[in-house]
C-alpha cells in the first residue's frame, strides 16, 4: 500500500523552486498523511487463472500497513515461476487453491507481521 515512497512523498526539485508550476503539480506535491486522510484497506481480492513465467525476478513485493493489513487474498489456478519469492509484510488470511508457486532459489517469501499465511507458502 506504500508502493513507492519516492512517489508517495514527492518534493519539488530545486531547479523548479521559485517558478510558477502547473496546478496539478501542486496537487501531486501534497503529502499523504494516513492520520489526516485515512489509511487505504485492501481486502477480498481474488487472482484467478494467471500464469507467470520467463525471466521474472520477484513474485511478491507486498507491503500493507500494520494498522490495515492486506487481507483475504485468494490465488486460484495461478502458476508462478520466478527467480525469487520476495517479501510480504502486514498481510493476513491468504489462500491458495489449485495453484503452483515455483521459486528458483527454493525460498518461500519472507513474511513480516503476517497471520494465517504460513500454510500458503508451505513453510
Amino acid at each position: 500500500m506504500d508502493w513507492n515512497p519516492a512517489y508517495s512523498y514527492t518534493q519539488l526539485p530545486d531547479a523548479f523552486k521559485g517558478y510558477d508550476i502547473p496546478p496539478h503539480w501542486e496537487t501531486l506535491l501534497l503529502p499523504v498523511e494516513p492520520k489526516e486522510r485515512g489509511i487505504c484497506k485492501l481486502k477480498d481480492v481474488k487472482i484467478k487463472n494467471i500464469s507467470v513465467s520467463g525471466k521474472c525476478w520477484k513474485a511478491f513485493n507486498v507491503e500493507g500497513f500494520k494498522e490495515a493489513p492486506i487481507e483475504n487474498f485468494i490465488f486460484e489456478n495461478v502458476q508462478l515461476n520466478t527467480e525469487t519469492a520476495g517479501e510480504i509484510a502486514h498481510a493476513q488470511n491468504w489462500q491458495v487453491i489449485n495453484s503452483n508457486f515455483n521459486f528458483e532459489d527454493g525460498e518461500a517469501p519472507a513474511l513480516i507481521d503476517c497471520k494465517k499465511m504460513d500454510e500458503v507458502f508451505h513453510r
